[in-house]
């Protein structure tokens, strides 16, 4: 904004020193002395306005166009400090509830592994005692 400010009073700083210059000029005792030469610098004086008027709107453009990604940017990285936020919530919820589960998961799974223990210790127990008398048994049906 400070630039197009800046700009405008450039030109009109120039445009006064062009409208004082017949003036300022007889002080110093050098007037134009042709009408050609008045028609050059103003032609001179048009083209440098509008090239300060294209200066212009080109600031004007890019600056608005910088105010625009400002605030877009301004707007993501509040988003982003809201989701970071909500994140972190997020993840003790989460946490918590998985620590709570898997306690529980590791008490089911401690009995779990007891009784499927103790059903490995029945069956060892009972094969032990059964081994036997099967191989007997196979001595006796072969050996007729």
């Amino acid at each position: 904004m400070f630039l197009i400010y800046a700009a405008t009073l450039m030109i009109v700083a120039f445009v006064l020193a062009l409208l004082t210059w017949p003036f300022f000029s007889k002080l110093a005792g050098s007037e134009p002395t042709s009408r050609q030469r008045i028609e050059e610098q103003a032609k001179n004086l048009t083209s440098s306005l509008k090239q300060a008027v294209e200066v212009i709107n080109n600031l004007e453009a890019e600056i608005s166009s910088r105010t625009v990604l400002a605030e877009k940017l301004q707007r993501d990285i509040e988003q982003f400090n809201q989701l970071a936020e909500l994140k972190k919530s997020e993840i003790e919820a989460v946490s918590q509830l998985l620590r709570k589960e898997l306690e529980a998961e590791g008490k089911k799974f401690l009995w779990k592994g007891a009784v499927i223990g103790f059903f490995y210790m029945i069956f060892g127990a009972i094969i032990s005692k059964l081994l036997p008398l099967f191989i007997s048994w196979l001595k006796l049906y072969f050996t007729k």
